[in-house]
């Protein structure tokens, strides 16, 4: 086990502590990635009225997905957040490296029950449920190990992280293509590009030492530069959508709660760069989102 000294050997941390642990490394972790998958593809479905008992479990079967993508990146990232403390702290398989019984386990049960879901949209199911599971393990897995590809690494988050569950939910729900579906597109494609910019910039040390990425190669400054020109970008799309009438006025609480992690983005300094926006702030405007979110569903359900 990396980074325990011989006195936290000896001395076991409280209860609540270690049920706190499992609870982050198990959900609330990655609250800010399978969460997001689940306010998108919600919005998908509010957008085009689209509220029905197939498509709240499709929903839920694309939440899943993206959960057990990053619980499998955690996974194969076992090596190298080993070689950090923090990394090493918040990975359950740096301190678990015999769980591929698990691993094999919980991958088998998300398939099985992503299968079931999308053979019920018939052979546009079938593609979007391969295209997933490639996805997951071409970013995380060797011999591709996207993520490690610079350029490669942008591109493939910002096309599939926020992007696609949208574009999966207009497809399989034959909706009709709108202008606000551009936008909100638009918007996704620069919000994952942005979260995994700001990833590398937070972890831009360890990862030098570790692995290879879009910001080891750039390097800092110009990464922080794009970070904040595509944040930019992002901002004064949402106020032109809201000015020239396509965004719902409904969904300014969701841009209002992302509000606090964009300004985060926008201060980012050279020398504070392994900062990571408060955790459990995070966490508050994560459930906020989702509850929010789960008004829109239930007045477009209802209405």
């Amino acid at each position: 086990m990396a980074f325990k000294s011989k006195d936290q050997i000896l001395i076991s941390p409280p209860l609540s502590a270690r049920i706190f642990w499992i609870l982050e490394c198990w959900g609330l972790k990655r609250i800010d990635a399978w969460g997001v998958t689940l306010i998108v593809s919600a919005l998908a479905l509010v957008v085009h009225h689209a509220i029905k008992v197939q498509s709240v479990i499709l929903l839920v079967a694309l939440t899943a997905n993206y959960w057990l993508g990053y619980w499998l990146n955690d996974y194969f990232d076992a090596e190298h957040d080993s070689k950090d403390e923090i990394k090493a702290r918040q990975n359950f398989f740096v301190h678990h490296p015999g769980a591929r019984r698990l691993v094999i386990a919980v991958f088998v049960l998300v398939f099985g029950f992503s299968t079931l879901v999308f053979l019920s949209f018939g052979w546009s199911g079938v593609i979007v449920l391969t295209i997933n599971f490639f996805i997951m393990w071409a970013y995380s897995a060797p011999p591709l190990r996207l993520k490690s590809k610079p350029g490669l690494d942008l591109l493939t988050h910002a096309l599939f992280v926020e992007t696609w569950p949208y574009l999966i939910c207009i497809w399989l729900t034959l909706s009709t293509w709108t202008q606000l579906d551009g936008m909100l597109v638009a918007i996704f494609f620069l919000t994952s590009l942005n979260g995994q910019v700001n990833q590398q910039i937070r972890d831009f040390e360890v990862d030098t030492r570790t692995d290879t990425n879009f910001a080891t190669w750039v390097g800092l400054p110009g990464t922080m530069l794009i970070l904040k020109i595509s944040t930019s970008v992002m901002v004064l799309l949402f106020l032109f959508a809201l000015i020239v009438g396509s965004m719902p006025w409904l969904f300014v609480p969701l841009g209002v709660l992302a509000l606090p992690r964009i300004v985060y983005q926008m201060l980012h300094r050279l020398d504070r760069s392994r900062r990571s926006f408060p955790r459990g702030l995070l966490y508050i405007l994560m459930l906020l989102a989702l509850v929010y979110t789960g008004v829109l569903m239930t007045l477009d359900w209802t209405i």
